[in-house]
């Protein structure tokens, strides 16, 4: 039934504009991992940071055009792709790359709740559940595994996709 509920909150991510990208129902949103420097400037993205859950929304996700979900940086430092890279596998790291329109490392279905590797049979998968893993990875599908359900947020609990109470 979740999965249901969050096949409808999905498919509005395929717009343009930046949403949150949250696992399960109020568990953890996706986010980046993002360079801290020593200088002034604000924290970076950098090909092959990895992507993690965190306790605050993240709201510069978009999925759409090329089937890329990306980032999109709020510092104008350029847009992140999730990437898979060149030799995905159960416990692959998911990483963000500098987006490369029609890389199969970076195609992605997403449908019922699931982020799926285009042409594989590989989902983004929170390792073991532990939200406090410090990284996402890839996992064989399989639509009754809470690791891999994910959907977008709306709002404040009771007025977006999720049903009040999570």
């Amino acid at each position: 039934m979740l999965a249901l509920a969050l096949f409808a909150v999905l498919v509005p991510l395929a717009t343009a504009r930046p949403a949150n990208l949250e696992w399960g129902a109020g568990q953890g949103f996706v986010a980046p991992f993002l360079t801290n420097s020593m200088t002034h400037a604000p924290p970076y993205p950098k090909n092959g940071n990895d992507v993690y859950l965190t306790d605050g929304p993240y709201n510069n996700w978009t999925y759409g055009q090329n089937q890329v979900i990306k980032w999109v940086s709020p510092y104008n430092q350029g847009d992140f792709c999730f990437d898979a890279g060149l030799e995905p596998k159960d416990g692959t790291r998911l990483k963000i790359w500098q987006c490369y329109p029609g890389a199969p490392q970076q195609t992605w279905d997403v449908a019922d709740g699931h982020i799926k590797l285009a042409g594989k049979n590989l989902c983004v998968d929170v390792p073991n559940g532990n939200k406090t893993a410090g990284f996402l990875q890839l996992w064989t599908c399989d639509k009754r595994n809470p690791n891999q359900i994910f959907g977008e947020f709306c709002g404040s609990r009771g007025s977006g996709p999720y049903p009040s109470g999570g």
